[in-house]
Parts: C-alpha cells; structure tokens; sequence
C-alpha cells in the first residue's frame, strides 16, 4: 500500500487563557467582530448574526453580547465564560433573555457540567419552536506553529434541530405528556429505591419535571439528584448536591471523604463549585439512553444512588451533628 506524500500534523489544544486573557475585555470584543459572530452564527446552523451591543446593562449587571438575527427583529443573547459552567450564569441568562425576549440564548463556556447540558435540555423542551437556548463549549487549536483557531463545540441545541416532533398535546388537567413519562418514570424509580431499600424522598409527591431530589441531610442542604434529559442526546445521570449558607460546612467534610474513599467506581466523579462559591456538587458521568429499556435506565440510576448514599450519607449525618453540637 503506498503512502501518502502528504504531510500531516497533530491538532493541539491551546489554553483559553493564553489567548484571552479577560473575558469581558478581550474574548467578548473578539467574538463581537462580525465574522467571529458570523462563525458562531453558521456553527449553530443558524443564517448570522448583527450586533446590536456588547455589555448591555440589565439592571445592575450586563449581558455579554445581544444581536439579532439577520434580517429580522428577533433578539440574540450570548453570555460566555472562559471556565466550566456554573450555576450563576443559568440565573443570568434566564434574566438577560427575559428583559429582551430573545430568542435565541447562546451560553459559551470552556466546559459544560452534566447538570448545566441536562437544564437547557429541560428548557428547550419545555419551550415552543420561537426560542431556542444553545450550549457551546470554546476551544481554541493549532497544527504545530500554526495560527491558532477557535473551534466551537454545541453541546446543546433546540429539540427541533435533533429529534422528531414532539407529543405537544396537553392533557385536561394540563400535563403535557412530557409531565405523564416523567411523572411515571420517576413513580418507578421510587418503587425500585424502596425494593432496595436504599434513601428515598420524603415527600411521594408527582415529579412532573426531569429532576428528581433526594435529600441526605434534613437541613436542606445535602441532595442526590437524579436527572433524565430526553432531547438531543438522550441520557440519563446523578450528582450529589451542596447549597444554601451551610454549603462550606458540608463541602470541605464531603470532600474530604471523596478523597479518602476507596471506591474506584466513584474515582470517575468530579467536583464543581460554582464561581460565587455558594453551590457545590459531585457528578458522576451520565449513561447515554440509546435504545434502554426504562427498567435499565432506572437501574442506572438506583446504582448511582446507592454509590452516591453509600459514601456521603453517613458523613452528611455526622457532619449535620456536629453543628448541632450532638457530637
């Protein structure tokens, strides 16, 4: 077999940082030029983009970049972060989309957490066929001593873009049937936690949502929560949750215990802490829905649980006691 004569380099990633090094002073203005919004624009398969202003204020704050979308009245919002996703900017687009009725709303981030993909899932889902929310993951690339090149990833995009129509039709007591699977995928999956007898929600209330809350402590603070994502990539998954103002407490205990804990499957996990450090969370990697029964996707799921609760329950209760001095 003959080789080919031509060349051929290795793509290397290139740290976001070494090429922007300020999000609001150097990537926003970048990704502001009209060939750069052009570029985000056809990657999102979407006809372009036309700046209407970078750091609009919204009250107190500004939204990164608003646009429209070529030859239409119709609003673009894009937030972006040079860092994995968190949980403040998932307030921020909500509220920056509100005030401008955008509809379409581009999160950029260097990563996105399985929570983060699974919520503008839940939002594009829930949403009508006017607005659609993307999740793009930035990479930035070169072959050698090449120029670098910016590469944009969608992690997530409008159901109408990945899947056949969906069952819109809403039900005389107003769920959707997206609320009836969820409520009896959820049903099933509190059926199969108490077969197990592994931690199980309190109150047996319908979830008619894709998340589905288990708590560890009775503080509010410690949760599993398990969730299903049904458009783009189906998939389904658990992370354990730390929020509210006891969040350090637990944080710096449970942390401790990841580390010390000799359970190789949970070695796979990853902490996140959201940038304003109120909110923290362990993920262990999602299960891709394919074509599993939903008798296997629960007991993906009762598994994840049962490693979560295994390793975190009883430091959860040890450390809820300590701080009422029961210890």
């Amino acid at each position: 077999m003959r080789q080919s004569d031509v060349a051929l380099g290795r793509l290397a990633e290139v740290n976001l940082r070494d090429v922007w090094k300020s999000e609001p002073y150097d990537f926003t203005p970048w990704l502001a030029e009209p060939e750069n919004l052009q570029f985000l624009a056809e990657s999102l398969e979407l006809p372009g983009f036309e700046l209407v202003r970078t750091e609009h204020p919204v009250d107190a704050y500004s939204a990164d970049i608003v646009c429209k979308i070529v030859d239409s009245d119709h609003f673009v919002l894009i937030e972006n972060q040079l860092e994995k996703t968190d949980h403040v900017h998932v307030g921020q687009i909500l509220t920056y989309a509100a005030k401008f009725d955008a509809r379409v709303i581009v999160w950029i981030a260097q990563k996105f957490t399985e929570a983060h993909r699974a919520a503008l899932d839940w939002l594009n889902y829930i949403s009508d066929d006017q607005y659609g929310f993307f999740g793009v993951e930035l990479r930035a690339v070169r072959i050698g001593a090449s120029d670098i090149a910016p590469l944009f990833n969608v992690v997530a995009k409008p159901n109408e873009w990945t899947k056949p129509e969906r069952v819109d039709a809403v039900k005389q007591d107003g769920r959707t049937e997206w609320h009836v699977q969820n409520i009896e995928f959820w049903n099933a999956m509190d059926a199969a936690l108490e077969t197990r007898g592994l931690v199980q929600r309190r109150v047996k209330k319908e979830v008619k949502g894709s998340n589905l809350w288990i708590p560890l402590s009775t503080d509010g603070s410690v949760y599993i929560v398990c969730y299903r994502a049904m458009s783009g990539k189906p998939r389904v998954g658990c992370y354990l949750g730390i929020y509210g103002t006891l969040m350090p407490h637990y944080s710096q205990v449970l942390r401790t215990v990841d580390r010390t804990a000799n359970n190789p499957p949970l070695s796979t996990g990853e902490w996140s802490l959201n940038e304003k450090g109120t909110v923290d969370s362990f993920s262990l990697p999602f299960t891709m829905i394919d074509q599993r029964s939903e008798a296997e996707l629960i007991g993906c799921l009762v598994d994840q649980v049962n490693l979560l609760a295994s390793v975190f329950l009883g430091p959860t209760k040890e450390a809820q006691s300590m701080m009422r001095g029961e210890a």
